[in-house]
């Protein structure tokens, strides 16, 4: 069995059915039987949703699941470092059809996000180019988002920006230099 390249793609565990993981790049997806590794077998109008005839120019850069086992992806372009960013619905898969997924790519919400922090529930959290902690619905169509507090930008500088994170509970981990700012909020939506 041979495995396509693995630069710039992420193995997911399918939420809805433990048997199979999922292999996304930055064009498509592929289930794989998690026993044996052997890909799953496509359906026609999947295989035909899937196929590009250019090789994908996007690698995932971070992956986050909401509590809808929907999967937020960013996609960065390999050479303009353009930010993208897809959902990945695992939403109609079962055991009997494994591979029904939805992928969409939102358009406007890129242009808000300065830093991709995670999910909470069923919204996105992010920083947008102010420094504000803000959540997004996740949606088909980015219409709006809500902004909840912003972050003093002595606490973020370009390396501390991207190692901001978010837990379970919805608090948000700042590393400033040896020690972690540790924000609690109840981000009310």
């Amino acid at each position: 069995m041979k495995i396509p390249s693995l630069q710039g793609t992420f193995w997911l565990s399918n939420p809805l059915n433990p048997a199979f993981v999922t292999r996304v790049d930055g064009s498509h997806e592929q289930q794989y039987d998690w026993a044996r590794l052997t890909p799953v077998e496509e359906s026609i109008s999947s295989t035909f949703n899937s196929l590009s005839l250019t090789p994908s120019r996007h690698t995932i850069h971070k992956a986050f699941m909401n509590r809808r086992n929907v999967w937020v992806l960013e996609l960065l372009d390999d050479v303009s470092h353009k930010r993208e960013i897809e959902v990945l619905d695992f939403g109609r898969s079962s055991q009997s059809t494994p591979t029904a997924t939805s992928r969409q790519r939102i358009k406007g919400l890129p242009e808000q996000v300065a830093n991709l922090i995670g999910c909470l529930q069923d919204r996105v959290v992010f920083l947008d180019h102010d420094y504000w902690a803000c959540t997004w619905d996740v949606a088909p169509v980015y219409t709006r988002h809500k902004r909840h507090f912003f972050l003093p930008k002595y606490l973020l500088n370009p390396t501390s920006l991207s190692l901001v994170r978010l837990n379970k509970q919805g608090t948000l981990l700042c590393p400033q230099g040896r020690d972690v700012v540790i924000i609690r909020s109840d981000l009310q939506f």
